[in-house]
């Protein structure tokens, strides 16, 4: 969002408005809060009059520089519990975004008349610090927010369904390779405290790749180990051993001990156990997006093979048994 669309948007703001806005779109919500249970305090004593049972509902606003408001309402486009927002804020502000030469430099090209130009000179003598909004604002807005990166943001509604479900439950996150599975499981992580089961450590093992196995559509995962470790103790505490597909060799156990579980990565969704999933999420990618990340992330050589193996098998698997379409959530990333 750009000033002149802030303008047209809150026609009541002035320059303090504007100030505040440019602030959080080049910093983010950094070094707002010191630790979670503060943010979590403070966003129960904020929102007493609408939250409902611990959940509220909100709206996204995209300010640019990949931050985002998320407005808290009694009504809105996703209905999330009040411990999610509360630790996306938390997470939001350890991130360390902005550069403050540039914001100066925005600040004093800003288009104003004589006072708010004198505004903005004394704004800069004191120091580039937060502002609150001006009671012009307050009074016709009702501000009610939390300034989070866009990062978090690209997932509420994730969190949105993840925290309608039980507290026992297992979600699936599905997609191309490079779309990004890893990291919106560590997100997971971060938010719910989920442990992480990849379908990285399910490689098939040297015997099992046999000509028949490597011919099967969706056949390149163990899931004969997978159903035996996971699947058959989904619901329980438990542990399972990891393959290293670099040594060839099954090597350490995993414990999985958390109510809400998380499996991550191509072939998670696959219909002989799909079954057994709470909440399936597909993360979809361009072709053009997925090459260049891919090559960055693993280099020449394992890009030729992602490209000529990998990808072709996973787009084959995806289609045939037609997985975006049996997830309970698709993301264009």
């Amino acid at each position: 969002m750009d000033i002149k669309k802030f303008y047209n948007k809150y026609k009541e703001a002035n320059i303090q408005d504007v100030i505040k806005f440019m602030f959080q779109r080049e910093f983010g919500c950094a070094h707002a809060v010191s630790n979670y249970d503060n943010a979590l305090n403070y966003l129960l004593s904020e929102t007493k009059s609408i939250i409902n049972d611990g959940y509220l509902y909100v709206t996204l606003e995209d300010l640019g520089n990949e931050t985002v408001r998320i407005h808290l309402n009694n009504d809105g486009d996703y209905k999330v519990k009040s411990g999610t927002i509360a630790k996306l804020f938390y997470l939001s502000s350890n991130v360390e975004k902005g550069d403050q030469d540039k914001f100066i430099d925005d600040l004093k090209s800003l288009e104003i008349d004589i006072d708010s130009k004198n505004f903005v000179d004394e704004y800069i003598a004191g120091g580039v610090k937060a502002l609150h909004h001006s009671d012009q604002y307050k009074n016709a807005y009702l501000p009610s927010y939390r300034v989070i990166e866009k990062s978090y943001a690209n997932f509420i509604e994730v969190f949105s369904k993840i925290d309608s479900l039980p507290d026992e439950a297992v979600v699936t996150i599905e997609g191309n390779s490079g779309s990004g599975k890893s990291t919106l499981s560590k997100i997971l992580n971060e938010i719910y405290g989920c442990d992480v089961i990849k379908m990285d450590d399910f490689f098939l093992q040297t015997h099992q790749r046999t000509d028949d196995r490597l011919s099967e559509v969706g056949g390149n995962i163990d899931y004969e180990r997978f159903n035996e470790e996971v699947v058959s103790k989904i619901q329980t505490t438990f542990n399972y051993q990891k393959y290293n597909c670099m040594i060839t060799e099954l090597t350490e156990f995993k414990e999985i001990t958390s109510k809400l579980k998380v499996v991550e990565g191509v072939y998670s969704n696959h219909p002989k156990f799909n079954k057994y999933y709470d909440l399936s999420i597909f993360l979809n990618i361009e072709r053009e997006m997925q090459y260049k990340r891919i090559l960055k992330r693993s280099g020449e050589f394992m890009f030729k093979r992602f490209k000529d193996e990998w990808i072709p098998k996973e787009d084959s698997y995806f289609e045939k048994f037609k997985i975006s379409n049996n997830c309970d959530i698709i993301i264009k990333v």
